[in-house]
């Protein structure tokens, strides 16, 4: 295979372009034939809305919350990303992940125009010379006058104790509808990637409030063995 074609796969097939980034990973099946497809339509504009639910250490936000935004921008560097996770610390992780793609000899060649500005490489913040930018912020963080083609909601519910608390229940919720929702931009997309914690609602009251198309391995799993 040239070289030309070989970019040409990383650039149109997600599960291409992550495993060239994460070598040895281990891809599971349905991030294979199901995830890698589904985050390729949120690409595409055909999915506006994915709620990804995954349990802890399945690799729901290598794959979804890191792995993709690198993607995503490729293909619309003057687009805007914000992120949200639990904590400020580990959505700066987040960050410093996605910044590293950005910045390697590979992710030049093959988007060129998202490279990052040399005047703004946070890892938390960047933008890229085509006008993009990303933000990653914790679910109680300040992103105002910050919008979003792509919101990124990874994990808002942090543990089993803080889903069934009905003080952080309306809190998230208000995060939600008041903070997180009102940045996305006319025609934006928004991936929610989160563990379904026992007894938590956040997960019922967004499904139903806007929207979303599901991806839950559990679920699938279950259609397959009843087929």
């Amino acid at each position: 295979m040239s070289n030309s074609a070989y970019l040409d796969i990383l650039r149109t097939s997600y599960e291409a372009f992550f495993l060239a980034f994460n070598p040895g990973y281990d891809s599971l099946w349905y991030q294979q034939d199901i995830l890698a497809p589904g985050l390729e339509q949120v690409n595409a504009g055909e999915i506006k809305r994915l709620a990804i639910f995954m349990p802890p250490r399945h690799g729901k936000s290598i794959f979804v919350t890191v792995g993709f935004v690198p993607f995503y921008l490729g293909h619309h560097p003057n687009h805007s990303i914000i992120t949200l996770s639990y904590s400020d610390d580990l959505a700066s992780g987040f960050g410093r992940q996605v910044r590293n793609i950005m910045q390697s000899d590979l992710y030049q060649t093959i988007f060129p125009l998202s490279r990052l500005s040399t005047d703004s490489r946070a890892k938390d913040s960047f933008n890229t010379v085509s006008g993009g930018r990303y933000t990653a912020a914790g679910f109680n963080g300040t992103i105002t006058g910050i919008g979003a083609d792509l919101l990124i909601i990874d994990d808002p519910v942090r543990s089993g104790v803080s889903a069934a608390s009905e003080a952080d229940e309306l809190n998230r919720r208000s995060i939600y509808t008041d903070t997180a929702r009102i940045r996305l931009q006319a025609g934006g997309s928004i991936l929610l990637v989160m563990t379904r914690w026992p007894g938590s609602a956040f997960e019922g009251w967004l499904l139903e409030k806007d929207g979303f198309e599901m991806f839950d391995p559990r679920e699938i799993s279950h259609e397959m063995e009843s087929a």
